[in-house]
Protein backbone atom coordinates (compact mmCIF):
# COMPACT_ATOMS: atom_id res chain seq x y z
CA UNK A 1 0.00 0.00 0.00
CA UNK A 2 1.31 3.44 -0.89
CA UNK A 3 1.37 6.72 0.94
CA UNK A 4 -1.59 9.05 0.98
CA UNK A 5 -0.26 12.58 0.57
CA UNK A 6 -2.39 15.64 1.32
CA UNK A 7 -1.27 18.84 -0.42
CA UNK A 8 -1.95 22.06 1.46
CA UNK A 9 -1.51 25.16 -0.66
CA UNK A 10 -2.51 28.82 -0.77
CA UNK A 11 -5.50 29.43 -3.02
CA UNK A 12 -6.45 33.04 -2.38
CA UNK A 13 -5.38 35.26 -5.26
CA UNK A 14 -4.69 32.34 -7.61
CA UNK A 15 -6.83 31.10 -10.49
CA UNK A 16 -7.95 27.47 -10.48
CA UNK A 17 -5.51 26.84 -13.35
CA UNK A 18 -2.59 28.38 -11.41
CA UNK A 19 -3.51 26.27 -8.38
CA UNK A 20 -3.59 23.07 -10.45
CA UNK A 21 -0.26 23.92 -12.13
CA UNK A 22 1.47 24.49 -8.78
CA UNK A 23 -0.06 21.30 -7.38
CA UNK A 24 1.20 19.32 -10.40
CA UNK A 25 4.69 20.79 -9.97
CA UNK A 26 4.62 19.80 -6.29
CA UNK A 27 3.40 16.27 -7.10
CA UNK A 28 6.20 15.79 -9.63
CA UNK A 29 8.77 17.07 -7.13
CA UNK A 30 7.38 14.80 -4.38
CA UNK A 31 7.54 11.73 -6.60
CA UNK A 32 11.11 12.61 -7.64
CA UNK A 33 12.32 13.03 -4.04
CA UNK A 34 10.22 10.65 -1.95
CA UNK A 35 8.16 8.31 -4.08
CA UNK A 36 10.38 6.96 -6.82
CA UNK A 37 9.47 3.36 -6.07
CA UNK A 38 6.40 3.83 -3.91
CA UNK A 39 2.79 4.17 -4.90
CA UNK A 40 1.60 7.66 -3.99
CA UNK A 41 -1.99 8.87 -3.84
CA UNK A 42 -2.36 12.64 -3.71
CA UNK A 43 -5.23 14.14 -1.76
CA UNK A 44 -6.45 17.69 -1.49
CA UNK A 45 -9.40 19.93 -2.00
CA UNK A 46 -10.43 21.24 -5.37
CA UNK A 47 -10.08 24.97 -5.93
CA UNK A 48 -13.34 26.86 -5.88
CA UNK A 49 -13.96 30.04 -7.81
CA UNK A 50 -16.01 32.67 -6.03
CA UNK A 51 -17.55 35.69 -7.72
CA UNK A 52 -16.75 37.59 -4.52
CA UNK A 53 -14.44 36.77 -1.61
CA UNK A 54 -15.83 33.92 0.53
CA UNK A 55 -17.36 34.84 3.85
CA UNK A 56 -15.78 33.72 7.12
CA UNK A 57 -18.43 31.01 7.38
CA UNK A 58 -17.64 29.75 3.87
CA UNK A 59 -13.93 29.73 4.70
CA UNK A 60 -14.56 27.64 7.83
CA UNK A 61 -16.70 25.21 5.83
CA UNK A 62 -13.89 24.81 3.26
CA UNK A 63 -11.36 24.25 6.06
CA UNK A 64 -13.65 21.64 7.58
CA UNK A 65 -13.75 19.81 4.24
CA UNK A 66 -9.93 19.93 4.07
CA UNK A 67 -9.51 18.52 7.58
CA UNK A 68 -11.79 15.60 6.74
CA UNK A 69 -9.53 14.72 3.82
CA UNK A 70 -6.36 15.35 5.85
CA UNK A 71 -7.57 12.82 8.43
CA UNK A 72 -6.95 10.00 5.93
CA UNK A 73 -3.45 11.18 4.94
CA UNK A 74 -0.06 9.77 5.92
CA UNK A 75 1.85 12.90 4.89
CA UNK A 76 1.01 16.58 4.55
CA UNK A 77 2.97 18.48 1.92
CA UNK A 78 2.79 22.16 2.71
CA UNK A 79 3.36 24.35 -0.32
CA UNK A 80 4.84 27.34 1.44
CA UNK A 81 4.93 30.72 -0.26
CA UNK A 82 7.25 33.53 0.68
CA UNK A 83 5.94 35.31 3.76
CA UNK A 84 3.26 34.25 6.19
CA UNK A 85 1.17 31.14 5.70
CA UNK A 86 -2.50 31.61 4.88
CA UNK A 87 -4.78 30.73 7.81
CA UNK A 88 -6.07 27.49 6.31
CA UNK A 89 -2.59 26.15 5.53
CA UNK A 90 -1.37 27.12 9.00
CA UNK A 91 -4.27 25.28 10.66
CA UNK A 92 -3.86 22.19 8.46
CA UNK A 93 -0.15 22.09 9.33
CA UNK A 94 -0.80 22.43 13.07
CA UNK A 95 -3.45 19.70 12.99
CA UNK A 96 -1.12 17.37 11.10
CA UNK A 97 1.72 17.93 13.57
CA UNK A 98 -0.58 17.57 16.57
CA UNK A 99 -2.04 14.28 15.34
CA UNK A 100 1.14 12.62 14.11
CA UNK A 101 0.88 13.15 10.36
CA UNK A 102 4.31 13.67 8.80
CA UNK A 103 4.80 17.20 7.44
CA UNK A 104 7.18 18.15 4.63
CA UNK A 105 7.50 21.64 3.23
CA UNK A 106 7.71 22.36 -0.48
CA UNK A 107 9.13 25.75 -1.39
CA UNK A 108 8.79 26.41 -5.13
CA UNK A 109 11.17 29.38 -4.84
CA UNK A 110 14.04 27.15 -3.61
CA UNK A 111 16.26 25.44 -6.15
CA UNK A 112 15.75 22.01 -4.61
CA UNK A 113 12.08 22.75 -3.97
CA UNK A 114 12.28 21.28 -0.50
CA UNK A 115 12.85 23.03 2.77
CA UNK A 116 15.00 20.90 4.99
CA UNK A 117 13.58 22.33 8.20
CA UNK A 118 10.24 23.52 9.60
Amino acid sequence: MGKRVFISQPMKGFTPIEIQELRKKCQDAYRAKFGKKAIVEFLGTQPKHFAKPPTNKEQIEMLSDSLKILASADVLVLIKPQGALPNGCFIECQVAKRYGIEVVTYRPAYESGWEEFG
